[in-house]
């Protein structure tokens, strides 16, 4: 998956029992997952937000900020809750997004931002459909008190008006 290093293969292995239910391998992975992609991304915004060249690529820019920093605390309690270890750094490959971006200007900036984006984003979808539909972890990101349908929500939303306003194809 872009973005993203390699977990592991027993996704429905539990990996703990909690009273939120069954945590397995795919709930731990995707509260990382989440909490990485914030990692990149909430810089992401800022640089959209003092870079960008449009009101779409600055409108996306604070969904991006706003949306990481909600699902960052969400990842951060349930993290501690379930005794689940988060990243602190973006990966390699998420360090490059942020540097060509940040090396980027005017609507090259736009456009590189518009694609990473809808790539990385689309990537995600369908992890968020598998964890929707199999998790028994009310906590999990999708599910608990802290739902982040936002998550899909929001990651639908940010590239999708870049798209249909003509950044990133």
């Amino acid at each position: 998956m872009l973005g993203f290093g390699t977990v592991a293969a027993a996704q429905d292995r539990v990996v703990a029992e909690t009273p939120a239910g069954p945590l397995t391998e795919a709930d731990r992975d995707f509260v990382v997952k989440v909490r990485a992609a914030g990692l990149w991304e909430y810089p992401v915004g800022r640089m959209a937000l003092q870079k960008g060249t449009t009101g779409a690529v600055r409108t996306a820019g604070q969904h991006l900020v706003s949306g990481h920093a909600a699902l960052d605390a969400s990842c951060r309690r349930i993290a501690a809750r379930l005794n689940i270890t988060l990243p602190n750094r973006p990966s390699p490959q998420q360090q490059g997004f942020v540097a060509t971006l940040d090396a980027d200007t005017g609507r090259q900036f736009d456009s590189d931002m518009a694609t990473i984006l809808r790539t990385t984003h689309g990537q995600i979808f369908g992890t968020i459909a598998k964890i929707r539909a199999t998790t028994e972890n009310t906590l999990a990101p999708v599910r608990g008190p802290d739902p982040a349908p936002s998550c899909g929500g929001r990651t639908a939303g940010d590239p999708e008006a870049l798209r249909t306003r003509g950044y990133g194809g």
